[in-house]
């Protein structure tokens, strides 16, 4: 057990909490670095980067929740987040309710793999209008394509994604689609909070992409 970690709400409740209108932003092990001015594998750290990000964690939008990692003692991964907790710890409001970063990880929170969870989400886009933003090619536009009316796609690169976030959302905010979709990275972490503060309803999904496709049968 981790002393003073946040409640922090299950994927289901989270979905479901997108679903009601919030969208969401997920801090993972790699968000977490770059809130404390280090980079990873595809962003370098930086001043501007950090500021916001740890803005985010502790105060983000009213209209947009943050996912952080959910210590369930079911998850085969346990051990990989108990070791970050710590920087966690650092970031977060003890005091706020976050909800689950693991809304597209199965490899965290297998209980999610099923057609029920993974309807719960196609539904958020469902017969709608969607915006995806994610790089070329990316398996989340195949996948949001599946269950959308329309599903536009915005490229933002592979690397460096914060580089170009003022000109993302500047092109998700002309679009006004009914929702957006955002696979960036930590970029998109960022994304989904200032959309908020546009009232358009977005949500990041990382690279959940191959795992909605792959049980799908809508």
């Amino acid at each position: 057990m981790v002393i003073n970690y946040p409640r922090v709400q299950g994927e289901v409740e989270t979905i479901a909490a997108v679903a009601a209108g919030y969208n969401l932003g997920r801090c993972g092990d790699g968000e977490a670095k770059i809130a404390v001015g280090q980079g990873y594998s595809r962003e370098p750290g930086s001043a501007r980067f950090a500021e916001e990000m740890r803005e985010f964690i502790r105060n983000p939008d009213p209209y947009c929740i943050v996912g952080i990692p959910q210590l369930n003692s079911d998850s085969p991964k346990l051990d990989t987040w108990l070791r970050n907790a710590g920087r966690f710890m650092r970031l977060v409001d003890p005091d706020r309710l976050y909800y689950s970063a693991f809304v597209s990880r199965p490899d965290s929170a297998p209980w999610i793999n099923n057609q029920t969870f993974i309807d719960s989400v196609h539904d958020l886009w469902r017969g709608k209008q969607a915006l995806v933003v994610c790089e070329h090619k990316g398996s989340m536009h195949a996948a949001v394509r599946m269950t959308a009316a329309k599903a536009r796609h915005i490229e933002c690169p592979t690397h460096e994604a914060y580089a170009v976030i003022d000109e993302l959302e500047r092109e998700v905010v002309v679009a006004r689609p009914q929702i957006a979709v955002l696979s960036a990275g930590p970029t998109a972490t960022l994304l989904a909070n200032r959309l908020a503060k546009h009232q358009i309803h977005a949500i990041d999904l990382g690279s959940a992409g191959k795992f909605l496709m792959g049980l799908s049968t809508c």
